[in-house]
């Protein structure tokens, strides 16, 4: 699948680092926000990390490398040059795409009427993103186990909601 959103962007990545942690601090409230990038095997992740309705959360994503962009579509070699090009824009494009993804998960939230809706819509918008124990998040901690079911046949292949209830 190929990304659609920014991809000609000329924001640097510094800068929509920056606004993402104004966003999440001046329009929404977030308390100990940072961004940054951390080493993930052979590629770097960038991750925001922040705490809201009693909830520690990260972001990450993991970054494009200069193999990832050294091919044209038509399967040619790109000079070094290019592919450096090709690498900066392809690193602004994901993290003006996170801006994006977490801008829209925050109106979601601010859109409930009660405090309460917030934060049951907060806690639903960001539940993967959660960080618990060991300093793991829920997608990290659950995805291999829901995986592991479906293969074993230990979950419905489509939940519909009301599914299974009788009355």
């Amino acid at each position: 699948m190929k990304a659609l959103y920014a991809t000609q962007t000329v924001v640097p990545e510094e800068k929509s680092r920056a606004d993402i942690e104004k966003m999440l601090r001046e329009d929404f409230g977030a308390i100990a926000c940072a961004s940054g990038y951390a080493p993930n095997g052979t590629r770097e992740i960038a991750f925001v990390t922040f705490r809201m309705y009693d909830r520690s959360v990260r972001i990450a994503i993991k970054m494009p490398t200069l193999a990832d962009v050294s091919g044209t579509m038509k399967g040619r070699t790109r000079s070094k040059a290019m592919a450096l090009k090709s690498l900066a824009q392809a690193r602004r494009q994901r993290w003006r795409s996170l801006w994006l993804a977490i801008r829209a998960k925050m109106d979601r939230v601010a859109g409930e009427l009660t405090d309460e809706e917030q934060a049951e819509m907060f806690r639903r918008e960001f539940l993967a993103d959660t960080v618990v124990g060991r300093n793991q998040t829920v997608f990290e901690v659950m995805d291999e186990r829901i995986s592991e079911a479906y293969l074993s046949g230990g979950l419905p292949s489509l939940a519909l909601p009301g599914a299974g209830e009788t009355h």
